[in-house]
């Protein structure tokens, strides 16, 4: 039932998240991009690829797979013109129809945070990545357990934006390795983290 409400968020939230949503979480996309440090010839795993944002900044003779839950983001994702070649496919990123080890690198902005089930998001990818291979998440993430911040929680819940987690606890069980993480852009708790794939 919370999937099925954070899908008709998400069809509103796409008609004005370029626009407007967009802007008030505004990165610098290539130097996110640019961490992946992506060859020729690589396939990269686009989790949560949105309205397809991040697509424009990849670079040519890459493929990008761009997967995500909600059919209306996929819908202006595909208005985008990158010169990467994007394959775009509707569904769960904690249950991907790929085989392991396909992906050379894979990408999550803002992404992780709404996930019903963060932790098996994590655990497919480590799946389907190659061994070396990175993950890359621009995400913000819970430093602390203030009280206070519960009800800013709640809100964003409500509003589909997610919750804020510990990367470490999410990671347990899996095959990635934190590699680095620090802080990026305006908003304190927001953290580029670069992962490895064991």
């Amino acid at each position: 039932m919370f999937t099925t409400y954070i899908r008709v968020v998400y069809a509103f939230w796409a008609q004005i998240y370029d626009r407007y949503i967009d802007p008030l979480f505004s990165f610098n996309r290539q130097a996110v991009i640019s961490a992946l440090d992506i060859k020729t010839g690589e396939k990269i795993l686009e989790a949560g690829v949105g309205t397809g944002l991040n697509l424009p900044f990849y670079p040519k003779g890459c493929t990008v797979y761009g997967i995500d839950f909600s059919t209306a983001m996929l819908a202006k994702a595909r208005q985008k013109k990158p010169v990467a070649r994007v394959i775009f496919e509707e569904g769960d990123v904690s249950q991907l129809n790929f085989p392991s080890g396909f992906f050379d690198n894979a990408l999550m902005t803002y992404a992780l945070r709404v996930a019903p089930n963060p932790h098996a998001v994590l655990l497919d990818i480590s799946r389907v990545l190659k061994p070396g291979g990175k993950l890359v998440i621009l995400d913000q993430f819970r430093a602390g357990k203030p009280f206070f911040l519960s009800l800013v929680q709640l809100c964003k819940v409500v509003l589909g934006w997610g919750r804020d987690y510990h990367l470490e606890s999410l990671l347990e069980g899996t095959h990635l390795i934190l590699q680095d993480k620090k802080r990026f852009g305006l908003m304190q708790n927001t953290q580029l983290c670069i992962l490895e794939r064991e």
